[in-house]
């Protein structure tokens, strides 16, 4: 999961360095986006790290075959993160387009969990908590995080 913490963190600061060298000055960056990126890259790593051990513990290997489409998760948490990080930070005339790829994201992220919804129909397996613990903070971060955006859309 180490490296999808860096992914997303690194993604979040090549945003920056790109908005630097296209307006000629680096974005003020407010204290609610660098908590914004942060915890979606906790909790994008977390997804992955709880997703593999948890495919490890069934299957005795993580391949995404066993996985899919939930291994995709992670990303769409770390998506998720870089674009709301790009509308806090975001000039009002350029937050489009990190809204929508918060907003395809999102769109992605309902696709996976409920893809996963059948497989609740027999209930949660007593090696699944911590998976859907990890699942569920991810759910709740992109809920959040798509709030967050909304409200500093509409104080531009």
């Amino acid at each position: 999961g180490i490296w999808a913490f860096a992914w997303v963190l690194t993604s979040g600061l090549v945003a920056l360095a790109a908005a630097r060298l296209t307006l000629g000055q680096w974005l003020q960056v407010r204290t609610l986006a660098w908590l914004v990126l942060l915890l979606g890259a906790i909790v994008s790593a977390a997804q992955l790290a709880v997703l593999s051990d948890w495919a490890m513990g069934r299957f005795g290997d993580s391949y995404l075959e066993y996985t899919f489409p939930t291994s995709l998760f992670f990303v769409v948490v770390g998506a998720s993160a870089v674009a709301a990080f790009g509308i806090q930070v975001a000039q009002s005339w350029a937050r489009w387009s990190p809204l929508v790829g918060l907003i395809v994201s999102a769109v992605i992220g309902v696709s996976i969990i409920g893809s996963n919804l059948p497989g609740l129909a027999n209930g949660l397996a007593a090696d699944s908590g911590p998976l859907a613990a990890a699942t569920a903070a991810g759910v709740a971060y992109i809920v959040i995080v798509v709030f967050a955006s909304l409200a500093r859309l509409r104080d531009s």
